[in-house]
């Protein structure tokens, strides 16, 4: 009968082979890494695999200060050592990549022999267009819920000090976060009204961008904006928008 390592070896080359092109973490029941793909060494800064092997998240020292993000990374673990299937939001850029929300699975993995759990497979992919327009919707709600009711799972709340650098009002902040997250003017415009309840033109989201933030980030087009904004970690949601760091999505699972 294989042994856990080998049995997790076996579920690494059948992941190699489904997924070659995806972002892939694979630890193991004890929650050290036993494989990271390529992607996922690029997203996580990792050089050499080796360095990282039987190595837990909590331990990478490119970690060691991330106070917020240890414990997200704890939160996390504690959810998926309970289910098979779990499933997050997650904005945290010291996980994965600076410009995107990412959708965040994780399955366990199992000695088919014994059901017991030999590892965790985390699967990370972008969130599309429609998917982060619901998200967000939904996110206004339980922002806006009173507490203990509406919540859709674990909360974290962001830094936000960085913000107050370059000056930025409670509304450039809020637009400037909705821009890296590819919303267009008039996407930006409905999501401000809604959350607003008054009608918020995209003409006036655009003279935001145009004569606020171009000046005050000293570009000339979007692209630039997103770019600068982002290397100067203006990538944070805004404390007077949403602080939600890591939604748990796993009750709607299965």
């Amino acid at each position: 009968m294989p042994n856990n390592k080998e049995l997790l070896t076996v579920y690494v080359d059948a992941i190699k082979l489904l997924h070659a092109n995806d972002s892939i973490l694979v630890r193991d029941a004890e929650f050290k890494i036993v494989y990271m793909s390529g992607k996922r060494m690029v997203a996580m800064g990792v050089q050499n695999i080796n360095d990282v092997l039987n190595c837990r998240l909590q331990e990478l020292p490119q970690l060691a200060t991330k106070v917020d993000t240890l414990d997200i990374l704890n939160q996390i673990d504690a959810i998926i050592s309970k289910q098979a299937v779990s499933e997050f939001i997650v904005s945290d850029p010291d996980l994965f990549v600076n410009t995107k929300m990412f959708n965040l699975t994780y399955r366990q993995l199992l000695d088919p022999n014994q059901d017991d759990v030999i590892g965790y497979a985390e699967f990370v992919s972008a969130i599309g267009l429609e998917h982060r327009v619901k998200l967000l919707y939904d996110m206004l709600d339980i922002n806006t819920a009173p507490a203990g009711h509406g919540s859709k799972g674990a909360v974290l709340e962001g830094q936000v000090g960085k913000l107050k650098a370059i000056g930025l009002t409670d509304r450039e902040c809020e637009i400037l976060f909705l821009l890296c997250l590819r919303f267009s003017g008039r996407e930006i415009a409905e999501i401000i009204s809604k959350k607003l309840a008054v009608a918020v033109t995209a003409s006036t989201i655009g003279n935001i961008i145009r004569q606020q933030l171009f000046r005050k980030f000293e570009v000339y087009n979007i692209d630039e904006l997103i770019r600068k904004a982002i290397n100067l970690g203006y990538w944070n949601m805004p404390s007077n928008y949403c602080t939600h760091r890591l939604i748990n999505l796993s009750h709607l699972v299965g």
